[in-house]
């Protein structure tokens, strides 16, 4: 059985950076998203919980029906294409080793390793990856999946667990331009891809942060690049590749966003993801994964 969202052909900075409020944000009292880190990593651990024991039709049907997924080349919405799709045997399990909210409180990323069982999730894994998931809270403030996708490798990557972050950011109220902002990192975004074209070294170059200790690069059949492996995966990538964005999207507070498009390198059709981080008036970029086979 051929993996699915978690392992197809597919965060942000660390929480324990302070955020500075962007011009017209309030912080709220002394309240910070300690709460909403860990009902955001709750939310992907009922999420997994029910993924081991049914099948990936029915806990991804459940869980990502309105969150975008690629799928035969294109991004399909996960309730309509998985009602389509047949029961097929295998369990997949994971867990999430890191996670981070925006400082509005109601964005954030979870990611962390998975593995793929034949038939129970009791029977030792035969395949695995990593995945990354992108979450919003609802208008009743429930974690809803935005997008939900991955890579794959041969063996299973070493064992982590949760690092939680001994402070947090200061919660923000929603004052931010994010048209504005929006604006600068689809900006950003079309410079990146005009720079790759030439090739992926020349488009990190002004986008790498200057802490690079939590830059996380996810290239498909390679565990993930974190910290200085990444920064040095960076500066050493030399292929040429083609991206053409989907989606754009910035959270509330205006500090993190995300882009999301296609990619083309050497006859083959995948799909990217670029989260970003503010750092001063520049986007930065915090996490990139690359669901395409680049060697």
């Amino acid at each position: 059985m051929p993996f699915h969202s978690r392992f197809s052909p597919v965060l942000w900075l660390s929480v324990t950076c302070s955020v500075l409020p962007l011009a017209g944000s309030q912080i709220v009292g002394s309240e910070t998203v300690a709460t909403d880190y860990h009902t955001l990593i709750q939310a992907e651990r009922i999420f997994a919980a029910y993924g081991g024991q049914h099948s990936v039709k029915d806990a991804f049907s459940k869980f990502l029906a309105d969150a975008y997924l690629f799928r035969e080349d294109k991004f399909v919405r996960g309730g309509p294409f998985y009602a389509t799709q047949s029961e097929r045997p295998g369990r997949l399990t994971w867990r999430p080793t890191y996670a981070r909210v925006a400082a509005s409180g109601n964005w954030g990323v979870t990611t962390g390793p998975a593995e793929f069982h034949p038939n129970t999730a009791a029977e030792p894994p035969v395949g695995y990856g990593n995945f990354v998931t992108l979450w919003q809270k609802d208008t009743a403030g429930a974690w809803q999946v935005l997008y939900d996708g991955g890579i794959s490798y041969a063996t299973p990557a070493s064992a982590s667990e949760i690092i939680h972050p001994k402070t947090f950011p200061a919660k923000l109220q929603v004052l931010a331009d994010t048209v504005a902002l929006r604006n600068a990192l689809q900006q950003t975004e079309t410079a990146f891809a005009a720079r790759a074209q030439t090739s992926l070294q020349q488009a990190y170059a002004p986008v790498l942060p200057k802490s690079g200790s939590e830059l996380r690069l996810l290239r498909e059949e390679a565990v993930p690049y974190v910290g200085p492996a990444a920064q040095r995966l960076a500066t050493e990538s030399t292929q040429a590749v083609a991206f053409r964005p989907f989606q754009t999207a910035v959270a509330p507070s205006g500090e993190l966003g995300y882009t999301l498009g296609y990619l083309d390198f050497q006859q083959q059709r995948g799909h990217y993801l670029r989260v970003w981080q503010r750092e001063g008036e520049q986007w930065k970029l915090a996490l990139e994964l690359l669901a395409a086979k680049l060697k």
